[in-house]
């Protein structure tokens, strides 16, 4: 199927640049691959995007707080992907490749395998997506730190004495407010989308479609998937932050040169 949707692109191409006999020549052609082997346009453009941007994993090492592996879940579903928590104890690096296409390992200071139990959010989904994942993880988490710098020291001036389970509380209320907001802020973008006249829904039909890609390819690597819970709590200060926490710029930015493909 792959070399006849290649055939069909490379027909429609020369449809387009081509003129008289030889573009209806090629759109015809074209035309009759696709309808001899049942190819949509729809699948034309999957084939398309899946070139361009193909799906694949990402791991951000998470350690063992609750807090950081909850924000690693609230911002994959802001940007279409699927996350898993990931425990090893293994040298290997869980998505890093060398220029040879080996795995990457970690060593200590002599140049042995180092096997450290490490914990990994590991995230599945488009390139593109994943790039965007990662960038907003590291500004999310240091606008969470920076809150928590905030609240300790504001405390620490009113006489308090502020506890390690305390600012635990804090991060956690953090990242639960924070996705109250970025759950918001896709609630007013679909209504928009609602609204629109141009968008008739295809948006929305091409994200549901980019994180159906990536649950098929987080539960072909993972296939007995169990439920986490864990962490001390979340505090009301915390999820008050989280709501105000500004990630608006990395929101906006550029996406690292990554192309915008399929909505």
């Amino acid at each position: 199927m792959s070399k006849i949707i290649d055939k069909i692109r490379k027909l429609s191409a020369l449809a387009e640049r081509a003129e008289g006999n030889e573009a209806e020549v090629a759109a015809r052609l074209a035309g009759e691959l696709m309808e001899k082997h049942a190819v949509s346009l729809a699948q034309l453009a999957e084939a398309d995007l899946l070139q361009e941007d193909p799906v694949g994993v990402t791991a951000i090492e998470v350690g063992k707080s609750t807090w950081a592996i909850n924000l690693a879940w609230a911002l994959a579903s802001h940007c279409n992907i699927k996350v898993v928590r990931w425990r090893t104890n293994s040298s290997q690096h869980p998505s890093e490749k060398d220029d040879n296409g080996n795995p990457i390992r970690f060593t200590d200071e002599r140049g042995r395998p180092d096997y450290k139990r490490r914990t990994w959010a590991l995230g599945y989904g488009h390139r593109s997506d994943l790039a965007v994942w990662e960038y907003l993880y590291s500004v999310a988490k240091r606008e969470i730190e920076k809150a928590t710098r905030a609240f300790r020291q504001s405390e620490n001036e009113d006489g308090w004495d502020v506890s390690r389970t305390r600012c635990t509380q804090f991060r956690e209320g953090a990242v639960e407010g924070l996705d109250q907001q970025l759950r918001n802020m896709r609630a007013r973008q679909a209504k928009r989308r609602t609204a629109s006249r141009v968008d008739n829904g295809t948006t929305a039909i091409a994200l549901k479609d980019r994180v159906q890609r990536a649950e098929t390819e987080m539960t072909k690597k993972h296939p007995h998937l169990r439920n986490y819970s864990g962490g001390v709590g979340c505090s009301g200060e915390g999820i008050e932050a989280g709501r105000n926490i500004n990630i608006n710029p990395a929101l906006t930015g550029s996406r690292g040169g990554h192309k915008k493909l399929g909505g």
